[in-house]
């Protein structure tokens, strides 16, 4: 056995084996499925009070960079794979797939609302519809995410008929080929309430006092 083939050996070991923290792999913007000439950057997280020196970054089990932040910054098919992140002692991050996808075969979704605003007061209705701009569109399941979390409603349009604050968020949606748009947000508020404090009577060009509530 050769010295080079030991040190890869060696190094295959440590990495998948030990009793220290395993480093979590997340990407910002927060999927996984992209477009060609999208860009995604991976992060190394590791929950420890332990200085981290190094990064290694693997793609299908083959070393590719050392640094904590690994950038891809127009990605293209041949970017899919499984990454792991090592940070030389304990185990490996376990394996985060990223998908690429061909601009020719996935259409990134848009969200639109009804009315055409985005900040709405509380007891209001607004509807968000997931527009993927293809002629098929009725015959496909659509998912729903808020704030990360997928929702129950796979249907094109989601309606909320009395908001409250809790409505707010980061929304996305998916026709299933894991593409989403890019998070659109709700802001909703409590409604303000206009109080005049006007005198029995007053005369043109008197004052009137007012307050918000």
């Amino acid at each position: 056995m050769s010295v080079l083939t030991f040190i890869i050996l060696t190094l295959s070991v440590m990495k998948n084996s030990g009793d220290a923290v395993r480093p979590l792999v997340t990407f910002t913007p927060n999927w996984e499925n992209v477009l060609e000439g999208d860009s995604v950057t991976l992060s190394g997280n590791v929950r420890s009070t332990e200085r981290v020196y190094k990064y290694y970054w693997y793609k299908d089990d083959v070393n590719i960079k050392y640094v904590q932040e690994y950038t891809i910054t127009s990605a293209k098919k041949a970017d899919s794979g499984d990454y792991q992140c090592w940070t030389g002692t304990g185990a490996a991050s376990y394996p985060a797939r990223l998908y690429v996808h061909s601009k020719d075969s996935a259409v990134r979704p848009v969200v639109t609302f009804t009315p055409n605003w985005r900040k709405i007061f509380t007891k209001e209705t607004v509807t968000l519809t997931c527009d993927v701009g293809s002629t098929a569109e009725g015959t496909q399941r659509y998912y729903w995410y808020r704030n990360n979390n997928e929702m129950s409603s796979t249907e094109r349009d989601i309606t909320i008929t009395s908001a409250t604050e809790q409505d707010s968020g980061d929304y996305q949606c998916s026709t299933g080929n894991g593409i989403l748009n890019y998070p659109v947000r709700l802001e909703v508020n409590a409604k303000a309430y206009l109080i005049l404090q006007a005198p029995p009577s007053i005369f043109e060009g008197g004052p009137i006092d007012a307050e918000m509530s």
